[in-house]
């Protein structure tokens, strides 16, 4: 098992890079090109749809896995990220009002939870594990929604998606290993490194739509099919292995809506575009990021070793908050510095 699981990521890395090195001129001529905007982080035109490679990386995985251990997952689970694959390919070739690309990420949410349940606790570690009954289904269409359009909105500079994805999911499959969403999980991180290899700073191509919208979409669903632990005790463990994402997406959301900007709107005050704005390169913010990625790993492997301790759980989202309230700090110190030189 273990030699091909080995086997499936260079598969998966392989033909990922295999892919963009096909595609990229493709990705042009059929006007799969991202221009630059006020709200860029990139100032020359560069091919995007780039996540069409990842998709491909994982099926090519995908289909080793199964032709060797039998190893598969339920076809709602597929059907609904071609759903989701698909909307995001015609969003980088056309652009879609926002409200068409909701509906669409409801069916394919929707069918997700119509097969696999909703959370039947808040998920959070005790005592805020409340019971949601019926609200339950809510939560988890929120939960994936938002998952999924977090991961899209912090897809703004080279190698970040990327990074998360190749960290995050490895360190799923090693918590889930032995299971079919660890075979999963480790074609996903195969793929987004040779994805890497072409979208590091200085890239050459960009993620698109295509890419993001479904890797959030997959991290988000990875607990409704993980097989290993509770719905609500995998979601904590996503919380903790995304929360360099999940954590400036959240605090970013809040703080516009504060400020009563349209939160669906493109921007640049993320944490991570406020240092690109002041001088910063892509690889010196996603290097340092990755560190933090590493340690918030650390603490998700921690919480699922621990037999889902609750105070494990605290300790590891209190860890989260303070590195994540000095990140803001630098950021807000930095830029003060600079302002005033």
């Amino acid at each position: 098992m273990i030699v091909n699981a080995i086997i499936g990521f260079v598969i998966a890395a392989g033909a990922s890079w295999v892919a963009i090195y096909a595609l990229m001129p493709l990705f042009s001529k059929l006007g799969f090109i991202d221009i630059p905007n006020e709200r860029s982080s990139h100032d020359t035109p560069k091919p995007r749809a780039g996540g069409i490679a990842v998709i491909l990386g994982v099926a090519c995985g995908s289909l080793w896995f199964f032709m060797m251990e039998g190893v598969h997952l339920p076809w709602i689970f597929w059907i609904a990220s071609f759903i989701v694959a698909a909307l995001g390919i015609v969003d980088d070739k056309i652009g879609l009002p926002v409200w068409t690309r909701l509906i669409f990420q409801a069916i394919a949410i929707g069918l997700v939870i119509n097969h696999s349940g909703a959370f039947s606790e808040f998920p959070l570690p005790a005592p805020l594990n409340f019971s949601l009954g019926w609200a339950g289904y809510a939560v988890a269409f929120i939960w994936v929604l938002g998952i999924m359009n977090i991961f899209n909105f912090l897809d703004g500079i080279d190698g970040f998606a990327g990074a998360q994805t190749l960290i995050g999911a490895l360190v799923l499959s090693l918590i889930l290993f032995g299971s079919p969403m660890s075979m999963f999980t480790l074609v996903l991180a195969g793929a987004a490194m040779g994805f890497l290899f072409w979208n590091w700073d200085p890239s050459k191509v960009f993620m698109g739509d295509v890419g993001s919208s479904l890797l959030g979409f997959w991290f988000a669903i990875i607990p409704f099919y993980n097989g290993e632990f509770s719905l609500n005790s995998m979601t904590l463990i996503v919380v903790l292995v995304l929360w360099v994402f999940l954590s400036d997406g959240a605090f970013t959301i809040i703080r516009r809506g504060l400020n009563k900007e349209k939160i669906w709107k493109p921007h640049r005050s993320h944490l991570y575009q406020r240092l690109n704005i002041i001088g910063w390169r892509h690889r010196k913010i996603v290097s340092m990021l990755v560190i933090f990625m590493a340690v918030m790993g650390a603490c998700a492997t921690w919480f699922a070793d621990s037999g889902l301790n609750d105070e494990v759980a605290w300790a590891a989202l209190a860890i989260g908050l303070i590195i994540f309230v000095l990140y803001a700090i630098m950021v807000t110190r930095i830029e003060s510095s600079n302002h005033s030189s």
